[in-house]
């Protein structure tokens, strides 16, 4: 139903400028809109502006948009790996020492997935972290004053190793599981 002397306020023009210049308005609202621009000198030079600015934008870089996100989310993983690699250090010398036998494999399955072919690092970080953690503390806990310097440097050797080892575990988990999940999609 069309209307020949339908006039609309300053909102709508402006409400639905942005649906007119793309196109996707119908051509009724096309029409109202550009008899509004025609008599409204402040909705024109908006309109203009509407035009120069999208003449002016490209648009979005959808793989430009994704590769953000992709870095974000690989960020946000890693950050989530290294603080569950933090917890299970610190849990080393308390009873919950034990937990470490379900966190460090499960930062190995993570580091897997988010590190791709470089996920060796993950078992190398929790190594290094591991040993300077259990070094800096038998220090600390006056381990040197106590005349057991080989304990100060094979304790944490021992702890790191094992959860070294336990981190490995977990990519050989993800690998298996990664592989039997690529076999029955390719079948």
């Amino acid at each position: 139903m069309k209307r020949d002397q339908q006039t609309i306020s300053c909102d709508i023009c402006l409400d639905l400028m942005p649906l007119v210049h793309d196109g996707v308005a119908s051509a009724d609202s096309q029409a109202v809109v550009m008899a509004h621009i025609a008599g409204c000198s402040d909705c024109s030079e908006a309109f203009q502006q509407l035009s120069a600015y999208a003449g002016h934008d490209a648009a979005p870089n959808d793989k430009a948009v994704l590769s953000k996100i992709k870095k974000r989310l690989f960020f946000i993983a890693l950050a989530f790996l290294g603080c569950g690699a933090l917890i299970g250090i610190s849990l080393t010398s308390t009873f919950g020492m034990f937990y470490n036998l379900i966190i460090m494999p499960f930062i190995g399955i993570g580091s897997y997935f988010i590190l791709k072919s470089k996920w060796f690092f993950a078992p190398m970080s929790i190594f290094s972290v591991s040993y300077l953690w259990q070094f800096i503390k038998n220090i600390v806990d006056g381990a040197l004053s106590e005349g057991s310097q080989l304990a100060l440097f094979t304790v944490p050797l021992l702890f790191s190793s094992i959860y070294c080892v336990l981190a490995i575990v977990g990519v050989i988990i993800a690998a298996l599981l990664h592989y039997a999940f690529r076999k029955e999609v390719n079948q």
